[in-house]
C-alpha cells in the first residue's frame, strides 16, 4: 500500500513513462491504492479516477524506468535498483498526492509504495516472451545470494528476499545479487502485497529487460596433458570449461550451439610465431554442464603450442538475452572489469594455455651412393662421388615433414653419422663436428635453421678425402642414428619399411686409394713412343692394377706432358694422341720427337694445374688440363704418393732406314 505524508502541494509525477500492462509492481491494481487510501483517517474523497494500478521495475542503479540491465559475470556481485509506484493517467509515478477536505481546509497527502515484498531472479531462457512465473518456482535462478538493507530475507525459495516496504524508501530500493552460475537469459522478479484491514491486493512482476549472466572465463585442458607428448597429426582431446570469477564450473553453460570456438590464427608455436597454415584442426562440441569437449584436435608439426589468452572465445552466449544487440555489453571484448558500467560481451580464456608437446610419428632415413666411376662401382679417395644422398626426415602421422623441427627447437632429436669399413668404425659426424677418421665429407648433421624447410636434414656434400698414406675401404658404409628422448624411431630405411629402429645403414660402396703408373717409352726418331699408363689401387698389401677403372680420362698435350730436356739431344716432344681413356685400368700416351731427333729425356704427367714432380720437368705448351691431382698420385718419387707420375722416353734410329725393300728381277 502507500505510505501517507501530509503536504500542501499537489501531486508530482515521475517523469512520464508509458504504463505497460505486462509490467506492474507492489501496487497490483486499483484496489491496492484504495486500500492504502482507506487506511488513512479523515478521507473525504475516494481514489482518484486516473490511478489505474501499480508497478515495480528493476534497472541499473540510477537508471530510468524501462532502461536496460547490463550483462553480468557469474560470481561477481551486481547491484540493481527496484522502483515501485503507481500507474496514473497512463504514466508511471513514484507517489500519488491526494487532496481531501473543503477549501480552505484542504489537506494534501502523499502516498509512497508500502507493503510486503519478495524478490528473486527467474531463468526465462526458452520461455514465452512475457513469462514471469511466481517467486520460488522451478524457474528461480538457484544458488544466488542477496544483500540489501537490514530486514531483507535470504535469497531462495518462496520467501526469497522478503522485505516490508515502509514508504521511507520513497519507492526506490537497491538489492545486491551474487549469482555463481551462468544464466543465458534472466529477469528480476518482484512480488508485492498491500492490505487495508482484511482487504489485500498482490501481484508478481518481472523486469522489462532481461539480461545475461555469463561465465567469467574458459579454462583449457588436454588429453594427453600439456606435460606429455602427442604424435603430430594424430588426434587428441581438448576440454574447455566455463568457470565463474571464483574458478568454479558454471554448469548452466550448456545447450545447443552453446560452445566456444578456437581461432587457430592466434596459436603460437615453440618459436612464439604463428603456426603453419592449416596445421591445426579440430572443433568443440556443444557444452554439457559447463564443459565443451573435442576429441578431433590435431597439430601436424613439431613442438608445444601456446594458446594465448583470447584464442578460445564464445561471442554469442550473451546474445541470448539480446544484450549484444541492445549494447548492454562491450562488443568484441571479454573483459571482466567494468568500463562505463559494462563488461565485455564475449567469454574467453583469460590465461594462456599449452597443448601437449608434439613429436614425430617416425623418421625416414635414406642413403644413396653414386660412385664417381659408375661402371666400376668405386670412387677414388679424394674424388667426389657422382652423387651422395643422405637425408633424415621427421614425419607426422600423415607422412609429411615437420617443418618446425629446426636447429633451435627444444627437445629436438639429434642425428649422428658413423663412417665404417667392413663394420669397423672409422669416425663420426655430429652437430658438433667430426671425430676419428672420416674419409667422406658430410654436411653437419643438424636440422635446418629455417622453419619453412625444417624436419629434413639433407647432406649437400659429395667430397671424399685422400689421406697421406694408402688405405683400403672397399666395404665402406654410413650408419645414421637418430637419438630421440621420446623414443620415436626410424621406420623407413633406404626406401624400405623396417621394424622400428634407431639406426639405418647404407649399402656399401668402394673407396680406393689410387695411383697412376707410367712405363718408360721407346720410339724411333720418326715414330712415336707408346707410354703405358696404368691405374693402381691399394688392396691392403700392395698396389695392384685397378681393373675396375674404365672411367679415367688422361689429357695428352703440351700443357700436361712435362719434360726435362737439360743435357738431352731432344729439342722437344710432341703429343700424338689428344687423350686416352683407361680400359680395365690401362691406357697409352703417344709421344713423338720434335724434328725427329734422337735421344732420351725424363717426362712427367701433370695431374693438376701445376707441375708437381720430382724430376724438375715442366710444361711449355697449351691444352686442356687434367683434374686428377686430388685423387691420384704416383710412387715415382721416394717418400711421397702425391707427386705426378714420371718415366723416361727414348728415341733411336732404325738399323736400316728402310722398313720395306723391293727388288726388281
Amino acid at each position: 500500500m502507500m505510505r501517507a505524508t501530509q503536504i500542501q502541494k499537489t501531486e508530482a509525477e515521475y517523469p512520464a513513462q508509458p504504463a505497460q500492462s505486462t509490467r506492474t509492481g507492489i501496487f497490483s491494481d486499483r484496489l491496492s491504492l484504495m486500500l492504502a487510501i482507506l487506511a488513512v483517517p479523515f478521507v473525504l474523497s475516494g481514489c482518484p479516477a486516473d490511478v489505474t494500478g501499480g508497478f515495480a521495475e528493476a534497472v541499473e542503479v540510477g537508471g530510468a524506468l524501462g532502461s536496460n540491465i547490463y550483462t553480468k559475470v557469474a560470481a561477481q556481485s551486481f547491484t540493481l535498483e527496484v522502483i515501485a509506484g503507481a500507474v496514473k493517467s497512463g504514466n508511471k509515478v513514484l507517489y500519488v498526492d491526494i487532496t481531501t477536505g473543503l477549501w480552505p481546509f484542504q489537506i494534501t497527502t502523499r502516498y509512497w509504495a508500502q507493503g510486503d515484498s519478495k524478490i528473486d531472479l527467474v531463468d526465462v531462457e526458452g520461455k514465452p516472451a512475457n513469462f514471469c512465473g511466481t517467486i520460488g518456482d522451478a524457474n528461480q535462478v538457484a544458488g544466488a545470494s542477496l544483500a540489501g538493507t537490514s530486514g531483507v530475507a535470504a535469497y531462495g525459495g518462496g520467501n526469497s528476499g522478503r522485505y516490508n516496504w515502509t514508504g521511507g524508501e520513497q519507492s526506490k530500493k537497491q538489492y545486491t545479487f551474487t549469482v555463481p552460475n551462468a544464466v543465458a537469459n534472466v529477469r528480476v522478479r518482484m512480488w508485492g502485497k498491500a492490505c487495508a484491514g482484511a482487504n489485500c491486493a498482490e501481484g508478481t512482476y518481472c523486469s522489462v529487460d532481461s539480461f545475461t549472466i555469463r561465465p567469467a572465463n574458459f579454462t583449457v585442458a588436454s588429453t594427453p596433458t600439456s606435460a606429455a607428448t602427442q604424435v603430430a597429426g594424430a588426434t587428441y582431446t581438448m576440454t574447455v570449461t566455463a568457470v565463474n570469477s571464483s574458478g568454479a564450473t558454471t554448469t548452466n553453460y550448456k545447450g545447443s550451439n552453446v560452445k566456444p570456438s578456437i581461432d587457430a590464427s592466434k596459436l603460437k608455436d615453440w618459436t612464439g610465431g604463428a603456426i603453419p597454415g592449416a596445421s591445426f584442426s579440430g572443433s568443440l562440441s556443444d557444452a554439457v554442464n559447463g564443459v565443451a569437449t573435442g576429441s578431433n584436435f590435431a597439430y601436424t608439426d613439431f613442438g608445444q603450442l601456446t594458446i594465448p589468452a583470447g584464442s578460445i572465445v564464445d561471442n554469442s552466449f550473451s546474445g541470448k538475452s539480446n544484450d549484444i544487440a541492445n549494447n548492454n555489453c562491450i562488443a568484441g571484448s571479454s573483459s571482466n572489469t567494468l568500463s562505463g558500467g559494462k563488461y565485455g560481451c564475449n567469454i574467453a580464456n583469460q590465461a594462456a594455455a599449452s597443448t601437449p608437446r608434439f613429436v614425430p610419428d617416425h623418421y625416414e632415413v635414406n642413403h644413396v651412393f653414386t660412385p664417381a666411376c659408375a661402371s666400376g662401382a668405386f670412387t677414388y679417395l679424394g674424388q667426389p662421388f657422382g652423387a651422395l644422398t643422405l637425408t633424415v626426415e621427421a614425419k607426422n602421422s600423415a607422412g609429411n615433414n615437420m617443418t618446425r623441427l629446426t636447429a633451435g627447437a627444444p627437445s629436438k632429436p639429434t642425428i649422428s653419422v658413423a663412417e665404417k669399413n667392413s663394420g669397423t668404425l672409422l669416425g663420426t659426424y655430429t652437430k658438433d663436428g667430426s671425430s676419428g677418421t672420416v674419409p667422406v665429407t658430410l654436411t653437419t648433421p643438424e636440422w635446418p635453421v629455417d622453419g619453412t624447410t625444417g624436419g629434413r636434414y639433407a647432406n649437400l656434400s659429395k667430397a671424399t678425402l685422400r689421406p697421406a698414406a694408402e688405405v683400403l675401404y672397399d666395404d665402406f658404409a654410413l650408419t645414421t642414428t637418430v637419438t630421440d628422448a621420446d623414443s620415436r624411431k626410424i621406420e623407413k630405411c633406404n626406401g624400405s619399411t623396417v621394424v622400428a629402429t634407431t639406426s639405418c645403414t647404407s649399402a656399401p660402396t668402394k673407396l680406393r686409394y689410387g695411383l697412376l703408373e707410367l712405363s718408360d717409352g721407346l720410339g724411333a726418331a720418326g715414330l712415336p713412343a707408346a707410354i703405358r699408363v696404368r691405374a693402381l689401387y691399394w688392396n691392403g698389401t700392395a698396389f695392384v692394377q685397378n681393373t675396375a677403372d674404365s672411367c679415367t680420362t688422361i689429357e695428352n698435350n703440351g700443357n700436361t706432358i712435362a719434360s726435362n730436356l737439360v743435357g738431352s739431344t731432344l729439342t722437344g716432344l710432341l703429343s700424338k694422341n689428344d687423350s686416352t681413356m683407361l680400359t680395365n685400368g690401362v691406357g697409352a700416351l703417344m709421344i713423338g720427337s720434335q724434328d725427329d731427333k734422337t735421344g732420351s729425356a725424363p717426362i712427367a704427367l701433370k695431374l693438376g694445374s701445376s707441375n708437381n714432380n720430382c724430376i724438375s720437368a715442366t710444361t711449355s705448351g697449351a691444352g686442356t688440363l687434367n683434374a686428377l691431382s686430388d685423387h691420384l698420385g704416383s710412387y715415382s718419387c721416394w717418400g711421397s704418393l702425391s707427386k705426378d707420375p714420371s718415366a723416361t722416353v727414348s728415341f733411336g734410329t732404325l738399323r736400316t732406314p728402310y722398313i720395306y725393300r723391293s727388288e726388281k728381277f
